[in-house]
């Protein structure tokens, strides 16, 4: 068993390291975020990041704790200083490279990766590779070295760890691919780049630190993410960069300088903080997708017009304030915008023939979206209306599948997307929850921060597809049991709710394999009275500590999450056979013992509990205290 103690570095607000992304800082306090400038041995605290940012092409490891749905991050002035110190041993010396004179040289037709007599690189790579196979580095076999496809480092548990994902197949081939993760006290860590070469077969590789130069030699990835100050600098990792088919530069980058070094790129994306100049993306003839990141100081993009190649584009940027370049884009499907200053969106029109995907966020100068009701053939929307900027009619968006909505007032085009999937309401009204009866293949809804005629949320139970739903915030005074009991539902979040739960109506679901229910306001024996736009409201409270025997109705349930909500005990962990994640941090919970009849458990979160012994799991549980 693990336990590692959550400390961040303070200064003002406590930063944390993004567990999304080990480039970011977040402050915890006012949710700001900066870059992490690393070279050598140094880091240091960049500029501010906005909440738009997205890394390109990295799958999600299975998580130490429950995923964050639909994340929301404010964005703040706040100055922090932050120092970090990575550790980097040289680098190994080239495979074969004067074998016959290296002390401890391996004999030819060795099967092991090395021996008692050939030293090998240490630190956490060849830590986690023997973790992997259960046994020491110098017993690993080439084999077993070659069967790892994905490696990706990062920090976790608010950087208090850093955790090694990995993967024996390749999540860019194979979208259910198994990763799993393994976590190593930070303070302890030793980064050693050189020992990736052993790792034959890799295909993906993500770290959050400049790679050494060689570090990569004999090795073909298709995807990398870095850090470097240009792609030249990135390709001097590798002897070769042609197998390369994605490449994701996350801080440091002031020139774009070798760009045709990595020839087969076709996804590329990078994170321009200290960039101005895009000129030289002109040359990257065999790119499909182009991912601009935090691009705030660039303020000429005209060389996106002689770009008609690209079928994807994501743009960054405080300095947009046109998108008339993709009138000459024929093949473009994907458009994404955040933080942009354009006043209208004059030019999308002409794309209603070939876009499927539309992304406007955070562009708070918008004055005129109306330009969206014309693409009729798009699949995929989500869309900030800004507070003075008018709502566009999408009653003519027929094919959507994919949707995600904020700042319009009223739902009545829903009736009209018959074969929507995916649907997020956040602050806008709901006027008639009656639009939702026709949505008969929706398998993922998320309604927060809503308005209107939806305060009785039991229309969602007659959704028959429904796979996942978010609530979070929401408040109704009405019984939300019935939505326990949705026989498709998979995963129900519904973090800082109010609401009435009648635990007695909770029937069994066995599909329910997510559930989080952190900082819960229950109510019961609801009174509301008065007129006149005068509304008073009485109520009685309810303790879920109290109620916690209805989990027994999940015996699927996999990843649990109860926080914040006073609870003293943790009996309903016998009855949870199937539980591997469980949070139940800023509780009161003193005796975690009931958890040993939880046979599956592997993560267990206990932050701000006074427990008297944490020594009474099995070895193979993390407790993160």
């Amino acid at each position: 068993m693990k336990i590692t103690e959550l400390r961040c570095p303070a200064c003002g607000g406590t930063m944390k390291i993004s567990e999304e992304d080990p480039g970011i800082a977040v402050c915890e306090y006012c949710q700001s975020r900066y870059v992490l400038e690393r070279e050598g041995d140094d880091a240091r605290l960049g500029g501010a990041v906005s909440a738009q940012r997205r890394q390109m092409g990295t799958p999600a490891p299975k998580p130490a704790k429950k995923p964050v749905l639909w994340p929301a991050v404010t964005l703040s002035s706040f100055i922090a200083v932050l120092i970090l110190v990575f550790v980097f041993v040289p680098l190994m010396q080239e495979p074969g490279a004067g074998a016959g004179e290296q002390e401890g040289a391996v004999p030819a037709g060795n099967e092991m990766a090395g021996s008692a007599e050939q030293e090998l690189p240490q630190g956490l790579f060849m830590e986690a590779a023997e973790q992997i196979f259960d046994k020491s580095a110098q017993e690993i076999t080439k084999e077993e070295f070659g069967s790892i496809q994905w490696l990706q480092a990062g920090y976790a548990n608010s950087g208090a760890d850093i955790c090694i994902s990995y993967s024996m197949e390749n999540p860019l081939a194979e979208e259910d691919a198994d990763i799993q993760s393994l976590y190593f006290d930070r303070s302890s860590a030793d980064l050693d780049y050189s020992a990736l070469s052993q790792f034959t077969g890799l295909k993906g590789l993500t770290v959050g630190g400049y790679l050494p130069e060689g570090c990569l030699k004999g090795l073909e990835l298709e995807y990398l993410s870095c850090c470097a100050h240009s792609p030249k600098e990135a390709a001097q990792a590798f002897d070769s960069a042609e197998s390369l088919k994605e490449l994701y530069l996350s801080s440091g980058l002031d020139s774009l300088e070798g760009l045709e070094l990595f020839p087969s790129v076709e996804r590329l994306g990078f994170d321009g903080y200290e960039l101005t100049d895009l000129t030289e993306l002109a040359a990257a003839r065999q790119v499909k997708e182009l991912n601009l990141e935090n691009c705030d100081e660039v303020t000429d993009f005209s060389v996106l017009s002689v770009m008609n190649w690209l079928e994807r584009l994501s743009v960054e940027s405080e300095g947009l304030k046109a998108i008339s370049f993709i009138s000459n884009m024929d093949n473009l499907e994907s458009l994404k915008l955040y933080g942009g200053s354009m006043v209208t969106l004059a030019g999308l029109e002409e794309k209603a023939g070939t876009l499927k995907e539309l992304v406007i966020e955070s562009c708070d100068n918008l004055r005129d979206c109306s330009q969206v009701s014309a693409l009729t053939g798009l699949t995929n929307l989500e869309i900030e209306v800004p507070y003075d900027c008018e709502a566009p009619d999408l009653s003519s968006l027929t094919s959507m599948e994919e949707l995600t909505l904020s700042g319009f007032d009223s739902t009545a085009f829903l009736s009209f997307m018959p074969a929507l999937k995916k649907l997020s309401l956040s602050s806008m009204a709901v006027d008639n929850p009656a639009v939702f009866q026709g949505l008969g293949m929706l398998e993922e809804l998320r309604c927060t921060s809503f308005s209107g005629n939806m305060d009785d949320l039991s229309f969602i139970a007659g959704l028959p597809a429904l796979k996942r739903l978010d609530l979070t915030g929401a408040s109704t005074y009405y019984d939300i049991s019935a939505l326990f009991n949705i026989p498709t539902l998979e995963s129900f979040c519904l973090d800082g709710m109010e609401c009435e739960i009648n635990f007695d109506k909770i029937q069994d679901n066995p599909s329910l394999k997510e559930l989080s229910m952190d900082g819960l306001k229950l109510y019961k024996n609801v009174q509301v009275d008065g007129g006149g736009g005068i509304l008073y409201v009485d109520w009685d409270d309810v303790l879920l500590d109290e109620h916690t025997g209805f989990l027994a109705h999940y015996p699927n349930l996999e990843s649990l999450s109860l926080a914040d909500n006073e609870l003293t005990q943790v009996e309903f962990g016998s009855s949870l056979g199937n539980l591997r994640i469980l949070d139940i941090s800023e509780n009161y919970v003193t005796d975690i013992r009931p958890l040993a009849g939880a046979p599956s458990l592997r993560t267990l979160i206990l932050t701000g509990n006074p427990v008297d012994n944490l020594r009474v799991l099995d070895e193979r549980v993390q407790v993160v205290n």
